[in-house]
């Protein structure tokens, strides 16, 4: 290829060119500054990678229509890599590398003696990359190359050499955009033509890197959510735009930015009463199986619905700015028992047909019994020791059953309130009812089982 650019991290005035790209050199440096590298131990590295040929050299004789689809391995100056951050709308967390497990790894002892193991080539499989173009207004065209797995083992040649120039060994393949004229449209005047060229680029990454992460244990629920959302997994698309209907916003921890302000939603828009943003939601554990699976298939969509905007009207009182699924999931069991139709539950093929009875409550009675039942339990008097909070519905070590847990809290006085909306002279709501049998039928084990009576059986 000729009339090439090919960008490296210093090159600042092309550092815009995508928005989710950051330098790993960059990030490496901004954790450890001149002082930290002098004090590193001297970590050998018995990497050689001079038989292999330079990214350069194979920028020079790449052929985009007769070396399509090939992969390449070679080596690159550090300098020369980038990772699309999760922070910046990407799907790789190079900022969150665990630098105290590099350390660790290469501290490792050789065959048990004193010496340690520091950067050892038969342990390191080659980085992966990409990559991307851009076209200049001048004609030229800027090459970066993205890695989409590695950030460990970057950090830890880095750690080897204190920061000193050091090459990776790396396989790539050049991004698909069938002919060096076709890139003329994605000409980085055209700032929407350009955009829509970085979501193919993280699209195409994305996908390996999706596929590693599955597979790594390492990788916690947000990489895997960040990266299923880049590569367009139609489970966490679903997920994603189910949150954003509902105005729930997915952040695990105060220190994670949320998925929405990464989206760069406004998450002031459609606040809950009394709240300054969304709520935010821990886990999307269940959620993120698509629409036909998962939590939706258990529950059903419109019951987790349900469930949601209950806690987003009753969030007020109680203060909570993060609610685990749990506490979602365990609201929407609810109105799936007891608000639709359950008389032929239980009932054997052959069985006469039951009369049909309504269901105990409809969604708008149950709806009124949480907002009664929350606010009149949200502020402490001489009667209560505790106010509510959502996430008490949170399973715990010894009931691990999101259905027992709401029953030890909300039964006794949802069997009141049935009662006394239908003007019943004693409680009608016991576990011979219908829509209760349906609750309890979701819980398994005598043990559980048994806790579960106990708490219905409360008079």
């Amino acid at each position: 290829m000729k009339n090439t650019i090919l960008v490296s991290g210093d090159q600042n005035k092309y550092l815009n060119t995508f928005t989710d790209l950051v330098s790993n050199s960059d990030i490496f440096k901004k954790e450890y500054d001149d002082n930290a590298l002098l004090s590193l131990p001297n970590w050998p590295d018995n990497s050689d990678y001079s038989h292999y040929p330079t990214l350069q050299e194979v920028i020079q004789d790449y052929d985009p229509e007769k070396d399509k689809n090939k992969s390449f391995v070679c080596r690159v100056s550090d300098k020369f890599v980038f990772s699309s951050c999760a922070n910046l709308d990407g799907y790789d967390r190079p900022n969150n590398v665990d630098y105290k497990k590099c350390h660790a790894h290469l501290n490792e002892k050789i065959n048990g003696n004193s010496e340690v193991k520091g950067f050892n080539d038969e342990d390191a499989d080659v980085l992966h990359g990409k990559i991307r173009f851009a076209i200049q207004e001048d004609g030229k065209i800027l090459l970066f190359l993205v890695k989409n797995k590695g950030n460990h083992r970057f950090v830890m040649k880095a750690l080897a050499h204190r920061g000193e120039y050091t090459e990776h060994l790396f396989k790539l393949k050049f991004h698909d955009i069938y002919s060096i004229e076709d890139l003329a449209k994605y000409d980085a005047k055209e700032r929407d033509s350009a955009r829509a060229a970085e979501e193919y680029f993280k699209i195409s990454e994305s996908d390996g890197h999706f596929t590693d992460a599955q597979l790594r244990t390492s990788q916690n629920e947000v990489q895997k959510f960040t990266a299923g959302l880049s590569a367009r997994k139609s489970d966490f698309i679903e997920c994603y735009n189910f949150l954003l209907e509902n105005k729930l916003n997915f952040k695990p921890t105060k220190e994670h930015r949320g998925v929405m302000q990464i989206k760069k939603v406004d998450v002031t828009e459609g606040k809950p009463e009394g709240m300054e943003e969304w709520i935010n939601i821990s886990s999307i554990q269940l959620l993120n199986e698509g629409i036909t699976n998962g939590a939706f298939k258990k529950y059903g969509i419109k019951n987790i619905e349900y469930a949601i905007k209950t806690i987003q009207r009753n969030v007020q009182y109680t203060k909570e700015t993060t609610i685990l699924n749990s506490v979602i999931l365990s609201i929407a069991s609810a109105y799936q028992s007891f608000t639709t139709d359950q008389t032929k539950f239980g009932n054997k093929p052959g069985d006469v047909a039951p009369k049909k009875v309504a269901p105990a409550f409809t969604v708008d009675d149950l709806d009124k019994f949480f907002d009664k039942f929350i606010k009149s339990k949200s502020k402490l008097d001489e009667f209560e020791d505790s106010v509510f909070k959502f996430n008490s519905l949170t399973m715990t070590k010894n009931i691990k059953n999101r259905e027992v847990i709401f029953l030890k809290i909300f039964f006794r006085n949802l069997s009141t309130y049935h009662k006394n909306i239908n003007k019943h002279s004693i409680k009608m709501l016991t576990q011979n009812h219908k829509n209760t049998r349906h609750f309890l039928k979701k819980i398994s084990g005598d043990i559980l089982c048994d806790k579960a009576r106990e708490y219905i059986n409360i008079r």
